[in-house]
């Protein structure tokens, strides 16, 4: 694909994957952040990638340009996946704050006293 060269979706497909980006990147920063902050996932945000991928495999490349784009675009939601799949152990395997909190607040109070 030469510079400058823009791949053309369909209308409907392009609407398609646009709302369904559009409504993951919502339920992440409204929803899901919040969450794995407390060490949990979020099960609509997981849905809202199916639906990305099933917007973008309702594509049917045509060109060998098309067929570059939707590689792409399959091997982004491929290495997004990857990410999120990342976040949600890393907010499994930590403590949370006030678990942790509680623990601390215990291991002071079980010190013996220096009198």
């Amino acid at each position: 694909m030469s510079c400058g060269t823009r791949v053309r979706r369909p209308p409907g497909v392009r609407r398609k994957v646009d709302r369904s980006v559009a409504q993951y990147v919502v339920e992440v920063r409204e929803r899901e952040f919040g969450k794995l902050r407390i060490g949990c996932d979020d099960p609509r945000a997981q849905q809202l990638i199916a639906d990305i991928f099933d917007a973008v495999e309702s594509y049917s490349p045509v060109t060998t340009a098309q067929q570059s784009f939707y590689n792409a675009a399959t091997e982004q939601l491929h290495t997004m996946v990857s990410e999120r799949e990342s976040r949600l152990d890393a907010a499994e395997t930590s403590i949370p704050k006030p678990l942790l909190q509680l623990m601390i607040l215990f291991a002071i109070l079980t010190l013996p006293s220096r009198s």
